[in-house]
């Protein structure tokens, strides 16, 4: 018990640095630290205002019962999705693995350890989610005393049985991967196909709708849950306890959440060790493969050449960074697609608008495609190698530009194949598609650009996983944040402002985006690498 508690105690710690901030001295990093905590409260802050105005206008909607189930739905499907993708990472992490092997610390200490991490990571997200909208509906609906019982023990429970399934199905994952010889391709594969198959499944469950009136919401709500209902049964468990005012069903799934944590913790700790030495002989091969790339060859290539083939090796062979990254044009370019089977006109018809809702549709695009970009930490991904690139006599302009060119040359199939789709949706209007294209890629440009200047200002080269960099670093959280929030807002601008404007709405967008990016650029190539 005693290692246990042990082992639990250092991997909470270890979480968003807290032991960097607690011991460090350098008085730069506890600035820093201090900083990325402020930046953390102020998204927490939006994020929970969010929630509690969605869970406001389900009431306003009349349809309050559902706002316990809607949140248990959200949260588990954002538990069951993120950990899918770094639930292997975190578990399996092979940094500080021998050290740890060789201790007198049994697996299963290990491993509970680990998930400990893993579940107190996703009940802050759950608490973010869960309490903002509760209070909302206690406020406005007057529920019982048992509610709030009902609640309490719904939050402490809601993350197991998600985090279970997505751990055991990352334990086959990685399990899988790490036989495989391009271990990192094979799991960002896999992990994206579990999460898209399960989520599109939902979507197809709960069928879809090209009017949107308040019935027509209404009705789709009601739909979406009911279905989500029927793949989660735990959810309508919950939700009933919650507004029902019975603890029988909230008893009920706690024991079958304790129970499945259990049976997926002892089948982790079976398969632990094995699983950790296929990873670690890969990741030497790999660390040698990219060094060799990094130095060995940099005489016999063009420079900048050799530096995108680098940074291309070492994000092949990184299946969280992959995963993360590939999600936004993924869903960019799927959801591009999908409108060419959407009556747009007619879907927002009954909403008061003075333009053509088309023209938004790009910035929404946009947006998404801004979510998620390799530049917000590829810096930080070099983390102990750093220093071969800082020794090299290479301007900074070089290596940062190979960092940008990479995520320009991952988003570049998808922003073709959206670009053919909103072309089509346009109906081959010239002036509309040049527009399309010159916002987007702007959006993109702009992101790209705005990433790399997160990562530089706030680095992360002491990591003990790369789950940490990718998921949980500062420059991981708001690198794609300004381009997504702008790309939305001038959406939600242009579907308002007279359609005599829109056009030098849209200039004015294209020189302000021009500017920043050309700004932040100089701004990046100017930085001391040799500092960071």
């Amino acid at each position: 018990m005693n290692q246990i508690r042990n082992m639990c105690s250092i991997e909470i710690k270890n979480i968003l640095g807290i032991n960097v901030l607690k011991h460090t001295k350098n008085p730069v990093e506890r600035k820093r630290m201090k900083g990325l905590f402020i930046l953390m409260a102020l998204t927490v802050l939006i994020f929970m205002f969010y929630i509690g105005a969605e869970c406001f206008g389900l009431i306003a909607l009349g349809i309050g019962e559902i706002v316990p189930p809607f949140l248990i739905m959200i949260s588990v499907v954002i538990v069951f999705v993120f950990n899918v993708f770094k639930a292997g990472g975190i578990l399996f992490r092979s940094n500080g693995y021998q050290v740890m092997a060789s201790l007198p610390v049994t697996t299963s200490a290990i491993v509970v350890g680990r998930f400990a991490r893993l579940y107190l990571e996703n009940l802050v997200e759950t608490c973010l989610i869960m309490i903002p909208g509760n209070l909302v509906y206690a406020f406005l609906q007057k529920p019982g005393w048992m509610f709030y019982v009902n609640g309490l023990v719904s939050i402490l429970i809601l993350p197991m049985i998600p985090l279970s399934i997505a751990t055991f199905l990352g334990v086959l994952v990685t399990g899988f991967a790490s036989r495989m010889k391009h271990r990192a391709i094979w799991e960002t594969i896999l992990s994206l196909g579990f999460a898209l198959a399960i989520l599109g499944g939902i979507s197809m469950l709960a069928g879809a709708n090209t009017e949107f009136t308040l019935e027509d919401i209404k009705r789709i709500s009601e739909k979406t849950m009911e279905t989500f209902g029927k793949v989660y049964p735990p959810a309508v468990l919950l939700g009933e306890g919650m507004t029902k005012g019975s603890f029988l069903p909230v008893l009920f799934v706690t024991f079958l959440s304790v129970t499945v944590l259990a049976v997926v913790i002892g089948i982790t700790a079976h398969f632990f060790h094995g699983i950790c030495r296929k990873i670690q002989e890969a990741a030497s091969k790999k660390t040698s493969a990219i060094s060799e790339i990094g130095i060995g060859n940099v005489g016999q290539r063009k420079l900048f050449g050799s530096l995108l083939i680098r940074d291309t090796r070492r994000y092949l062979a990184s299946s969280v960074y992959m995963s993360n990254t590939i999600m936004g044009p993924i869903l960019g370019a799927s959801g591009s697609v999908a409108l060419l089977f959407v009556d747009i006109q007619k879907a927002v018809g009954n909403i008061p608008m003075h333009i053509n809702s088309q023209q938004a549709i790009v910035f929404l695009v946009s947006g998404i495609f801004c979510m998620m970009n390799t530049t917000s930490t590829s810096v930080s991904m070099e983390g102990k190698e750093w220093w071969i690139l800082k020794s090299l006599p290479l301007p900074a302009k070089m290596i940062l530009d190979s960092k940008l060119c990479l995520n320009l040359l991952l988003i570049a199939p998808f922003f073709f194949v959206s670009q053919v789709s909103l072309g089509l949706v346009l109906k081959g209007e010239v002036v509309e598609i040049l527009w399309s294209v010159v916002i987007m890629l702007l959006f993109i440009l702009f992101s790209c650009v705005g990433g790399l200047t997160a990562n530089l200002k706030f680095p992360k080269m002491e990591w003990d996983s790369e789950v940490v960099v990718v998921k949980q670093s500062a420059s991981s959280a708001v690198g794609g944040l300004p381009g997504t929030l702008a790309a939305l807002l001038c959406g939600g601008i242009i579907m308002v402002i007279p359609a005599a404007l829109t056009h030098v709405f849209r200039a004015v967008i294209v020189l302000t985006l021009i500017t920043l990016t050309s700004f932040l650029y100089r701004k990046n190539i100017r930085t001391d690498l040799r500092q960071i």
